[in-house]
């Protein structure tokens, strides 16, 4: 998995530059030449501001995202709306499976690993 958070450290790399250990993202280069995976196998996902080109206002939501699962919470709620996709079998994400028993532990690990990657990007 990769996000546009790696661009910035993959170019500074190739130019032969430091990169700063508080930049987030990860440096491509040693997957492109090597094929070894840059990072972690989950993105923090986050988005706070914009709006769609109609005007009208994105929701804020941030989650975590792996290469199967994809865990999102709405900010400005309360109680929080969660999201929960198996994207493997939903890649569209039409299915929301915060509510299903039968990913109840799928959910609590989700969430553990939205609440360390969160962390991570502080």
């Amino acid at each position: 998995l990769v996000s546009n958070l790696d661009i910035a450290p993959t170019v500074l790399t190739a130019a032969g530059l430091d990169v700063s250990p508080a930049l987030q993202g990860h440096n491509l280069l040693s997957y492109i030449e090597e094929e070894k995976a840059p990072g972690p196998d989950y993105l923090f996902l986050e988005h706070d501001t914009g709006s769609e080109s109609d005007g009208r206002p994105l929701p804020r939501v941030e989650g975590v995202r792996t290469a199967d699962w994809k865990y999102a919470r709405y900010k400005d709620t309360d109680p929080a709306i969660e999201e929960l996709f198996d994207l493997t079998a939903d890649p569209v994400e039409e299915v929301n499976l915060v509510s299903s028993p039968a990913h109840a532990e799928r959910l609590a690990e989700m969430r553990a690993l939205f609440t360390k990657a969160k962390a991570e990007a502080r």
